[in-house]
């Protein structure tokens, strides 16, 4: 008997083997970006992007690392949102904010410098404002 091969939209339509599972799991399995299969171009370029965010960010504990992993694919999803809306396609307004926020929230995690949004002093103010009077 034959097994069917998946056929992927693409140039040359590549082919990919039937993935052999004994059974289907039976609770929760865990899987990472790093074990997903790295054939499919959005998954390279999500490994792409954490790489390049680690590095911005300099991520030193796992903790940094996964809420760049979060951080990713939530800019992934809105792009891809961005894309659909664009497209006149289903599209979630409230869906999109929050994730919008959710991005916010990650980045400020990851970057010191977006947690304290520095204010000027009165006396900066004053000042300011006497620079720009006419004399």
């Amino acid at each position: 008997m034959k097994t069917k091969k998946h056929r992927l939209k693409g140039k040359r339509d590549a082919l990919l083997p039937i993935p052999k599972h004994k059974k289907k799991p039976n609770g929760f399995e865990v899987r990472s970006l790093q074990a997903a299969d790295g054939r499919f171009k959005l998954i390279r370029e999500l490994r792409r992007q954490l790489e390049t965010a680690k590095e911005h960010c300099a991520a030193e504990s796992i903790f940094q690392e996964w809420i760049c992993a979060r951080a990713v694919f939530i800019a992934a999803w809105l792009e891809s949102q961005e894309i659909a809306a664009g497209e006149n396609q289903d599209f979630q307004i409230s869906r999109y904010v929050q994730e919008c926020n959710s991005l916010v929230g990650l980045c400020r995690a990851l970057s010191p410098t977006l947690q304290k949004q520095v204010s000027p002093t009165v006396d900066e103010l004053d000042s300011i404002l006497d620079k720009g009077k006419r004399r």
